[in-house]
């Protein structure tokens, strides 16, 4: 359930950033449209499953290095 709550989250927030960029950059630089919202809706989803899947279980000092490096190793 977490992982499915996470990638909803992290499409809406690629979808949302990809849109927002476009206008930014009138149309052009397709490149930083698409890795700039892959980044962030990357982010949204490591950050949510993370927190869903251990929040409560692990103290909040190892949930954010595990987003850390769950993040950085994707």
């Amino acid at each position: 359930v977490a992982s499915l709550i996470a990638y909803w989250c992290g499409e809406f927030t690629n979808a949302f950033v990809m849109a927002k960029l476009k206008l930014l950059t009138k149309g052009k630089m397709l490149w930083v449209r698409t890795i700039g919202s892959t980044v962030a809706g990357q982010f949204v989803d490591t950050v949510v499953v993370i927190t869903l899947a251990m929040g409560g279980i692990l103290e909040t000092s190892a949930l954010i290095r595990l987003i850390i490096s769950g993040y950085l190793t994707e």
